[in-house]
């Protein structure tokens, strides 16, 4: 009897020390994001961590209305999914190509980083979904597909 109660204390106390390790797994942890816009990134709506990086735009050289271009989003909240769980996701990387007669935004697929920025390590998830938008006049993106088309699409 003495053994059973000493294996259930055991086993309560080790259940409640790892519950806050399975809560951060679960709700993420809090991260700092970046204050100052990195170079190369342009901020799409004042109070957002939502930017494009403009290193990343190029003009499909087979069908130049269509122009590829990253978006990368600094995350709030991170999670520890990387086999290195010293590691966590602050940042995810999306692809997405515009087509300029259409004004059809599509989302190719998007990557999670260890880094802000999109950069260090990377997790691709398995399944990547691919879908399509058609930006308003005067919303964030709608705005990039303009300016976009203007300065690339001849």
């Amino acid at each position: 009897m003495k053994k059973m109660a000493l294996l259930l204390t055991a086993l309560t106390i080790s259940a409640c020390s790892n519950q806050p390790e399975r809560q951060a797994l679960i709700h993420g942890e809090q991260l700092d994001t970046p204050q100052k816009t990195a170079i190369g990134f342009v901020r799409l709506s004042q109070n957002s961590q939502y930017y494009v990086d403009t290193s990343s735009i190029w003009v499909d050289s087979a069908k130049n209305n269509l122009i590829n271009f990253d978006t990368v989003i600094n995350l709030h909240v991170g999670h520890r999914i990387f086999e290195d769980k010293n590691l966590m996701t602050k940042s995810v990387r999306q692809h997405k190509i515009l087509n300029c007669q259409t004004n059809i935004m599509t989302h190719t697929g998007s990557h999670l980083y260890s880094e802000f920025w999109g950069e260090g390590v990377v997790f691709t998830p398995q399944k990547h979904r691919e879908h399509q938008v058609k930006p308003r006049n005067g919303s964030t993106l709608g705005t990039v597909a303009q300016v976009m088309c203007a300065n690339f699409y001849h």
